[in-house]
């Protein structure tokens, strides 16, 4: 392709509990009138598994993005295994309003507020998070001492990453989010990492999806990043894969299933071997479900490649050379 690239490469994955085992229909969730629980007694945290793992997200440090959040939920998976827990959650520290179309806070900022489904549905990022496997329970809270004092009086232990013990002076999350600097080591100590999986009605859909538009062909997932208002994040060259698509039409029985919410060229949407998921009223988590039942993943760096990166299908994701230049990342 025209633009400078470099490929990224990452390990395997494995097979695990809080996964991709046990996949089961959900029941019917019980809504409450209010949009949330406050978590005010030790015995509404207490669950029927003796662990559990609850991800830390300080709001007031770094803001929420769909690959960090993907990140951060595989490190959860992979605290579960250590600490031999099979369920677990968010809580997000601070303003949890940029995330919901209805801003929605408890009177109380010394208690730990349990999101209502019904609420988690208004963000995308929150539906996303309570359609993965494993996470059940999204929640707020004020500051970190509020989330240690929650812990403290918890019948039921409760394991937290990153470690509240973490902080720095301004009683902030001293951690970087959206690195896999975690999972490199965790990888390298215990050879594969877990598999990142949507919840198990997602991959019937995703299953029936392909059967319906996809098969006989393969279907391949790409996700081509396209925001002209932020240069150097790996927008996708567009000619450059028009012209890929136009050669595989001739070579290859496969279709492409162009996911996101991007704006894409017609050029490219009227092509046979393509098919624009979002013309078939999908939204981010069917979206994630076609990428983890993909024969195959191609696209930029960006949130959606991160369900590729953990999971067990081959995939060639390209990033900008300076898309976060001078960042380490």
């Amino acid at each position: 392709m025209g633009h400078r690239y470099n490929t990224v490469v990452y390990g395997k994955c494995a097979q695990n509990d809080i996964s991709t085992a046990n996949m089961r229909p959900e029941g019917k969730s019980q809504h409450r009138s209010q949009p949330w629980n406050i978590l005010s007694s030790p015995k509404a945290a207490k669950s029927q598994e003796s662990k559990r793992i609850i991800g830390i997200w300080d709001l007031r440090r770094t803001p929420a993005t769909l690959g960090g959040l993907l990140i951060l939920v595989e490190e959860l998976y992979a605290q579960s295994m250590i600490h031999k827990a099979d369920s677990c959650g968010i809580c997000f520290v601070g303003d949890i309003s940029p995330l919901l179309t209805t801003p929605v806070m408890s009177d109380n900022e010394d208690e730990v507020v349990e999101l209502d489904r019904l609420l988690c549905v208004k963000s995308p990022l929150l539906t996303m998070l309570t359609n993965l496997q494993g996470v059940d329970t999204c929640y707020q809270a004020a500051s970190i001492r509020t989330v240690k004092s929650y812990i403290a009086r918890a019948s039921s232990t409760i394991i937290t990453w990153p470690p509240l013990e973490v902080v720095d002076d301004n009683g902030l999350i001293d951690y970087k989010y959206a690195t896999t600097i975690f999972l490199q080591d965790f990888y390298r100590e215990h050879g594969s990492i877990p598999c990142l999986s949507v919840k198990s009605p997602l991959i019937r859909w995703a299953i029936d999806f392909v059967e319906r538009y996809v098969l006989p062909s393969l279907p391949v997932v790409v996700h081509l990043k396209n925001n002209p208002y932020k240069q150097g994040f790996s927008n996708a060259n567009l000619d450059e894969w028009l012209a890929f698509f136009e050669v595989c039409l001739t070579q290859f029985d496969v279709k492409f299933v162009l996911i996101g919410n991007e704006e894409i060229d017609i050029r490219i949407a009227e092509l046979p071997n393509v098919l624009v998921s979002q013309n078939s009223a999908t939204n981010l988590p069917r979206d994630l479900a076609l990428v983890q039942i993909s024969y195959a993943f191609m696209g930029m760096s960006s949130g959606p490649c991160n369900m590729a990166l953990f999971s067990k299908i081959p995939y060639v994701i390209y990033k900008n050379l300076d898309h976060d230049a001078g960042t380490g990342l």
